[in-house]
């Protein structure tokens, strides 16, 4: 190849490049891990600088629920929402032992549950657990990554020919990205982890919805079994730390649980719960006899914005007279 020839690709090639780079800017980040929100609290957690006081764990109901904000001008300690959006009971200990122990080491943890984390019977919650484990983000997460690992992590973030691999595999999703923003990957939580999308609604019942939340996450419904055991292996792990447990009960709607699961089921929950907290233990708070009115929620088991208000200040009392 001719010095000239070699100048033209050259320069042919740092063209295409900058242009990649121009619509990569559009696009997504490199997906590394599950979901966008479970890669920005990674990111989060383990850039974090120095230890909290109060670490809020749970699926997206305490991540909606707990304000650290609140707790923190309430209770005077430093608080963060680890809270996992999509996740469930059977990814905590790993989650605590790869994420939130080593990035936020928190003095006291509060782990809020409700029915629907607790269900047995949906078992689409291993396959979250499954996408994690197996995550391209989790070996750099861990310190394992190899020497190809860590170059293709490298060209991913800083080469747009490699940040684009998303779009040149999903040409439509990109496309749907770049120009109209559609897509979990835009921001849904707050830098202290907390989940706000569901500040702004307003729950209304809606029979449909209860019927599809009956055929799907809370299906024949079964507690006490494996993922109240994951519950208990964290209380465990936790407690070896010396680190102080607080269990809620987290706030619902009442009437439409009853109505999805049935009240039998309802209290075989609230007993399962209650058994988990007397086997290790800990403090179990009732969240849901004192967080109840149906405009404080967005939905059966998220609360908005006024409802978090309202569960955070509660939840800083509670955290106060406890200790």
């Amino acid at each position: 190849m001719t010095a000239r020839r070699f100048a033209f690709v050259a320069a042919a090639l740092l063209v295409v490049e900058l242009l990649a780079q121009l619509v990569a800017a559009r696009l997504p980040p490199p997906l590394e891990f599950d979901n966008y929100e479970q890669q920005r609290q990674i990111e989060r957690m383990t850039t974090a600088e120095g230890c909290v006081d109060v670490a809020l764990a749970g699926t997206s109901i305490m991540g909606a629920a707990g304000d650290p904000a609140i707790l923190e001008t309430e209770t005077g300690r430093s608080a963060h929402n680890s809270a996992l959006g999509g996740g469930g009971p059977l990814i905590l200990p790993s989650w605590f032992d790869e994420v939130v122990l080593p990035g936020i080491c928190p003095d006291t943890v509060v782990i809020g549950l409700g029915p629907r984390d607790t269900n047995d019977s949906f078992v689409e919650q291993e396959d979250t657990v499954r996408r994690y484990l197996e995550a391209r983000g989790r070996p750099h997460l861990l310190g394992t990554a190899g020497t190809m690992q860590r170059l293709d992590r490298w060209l991913s973030r800083n080469v747009g020919f490699f940040k684009l691999r998303s779009a040149y595999r999903q040409p439509a999703t990109a496309l749907a990205f770049g120009t109209i923003g559609r897509g979990n990957w835009r921001a849904t939580s707050g830098a202290d982890g907390r989940i706000t999308i569901f500040d702004d609604v307003v729950y209304r019942a809606d029979a449909a919805r209860e019927r599809r939340i009956g055929e799907t996450s809370m299906r024949d419904y079964s507690s006490g079994g494996r993922n109240l055991d994951a519950v208990g292996e964290l209380i465990t792990r936790l407690q070896d730390e010396g680190i102080d447990v607080v269990l809620v009960d987290m706030p619902r709607v009442e009437a439409a649980m009853e109505r999805i699961i049935g009240a039998d089921a309802l209290e075989r929950y609230e007993s399962d719960l209650r058994s988990v907290a007397a086997a290790n233990d800990v403090v179990l708070l009732q969240a849901d006899e004192v967080i109840g009115a149906d405009e404080l929620f967005a939905d059966e088991v998220h609360v908005n914005r006024e409802g978090a208000a309202r569960f955070s200040t509660w939840l800083a009392d509670q955290l106060t007279v406890s200790g």
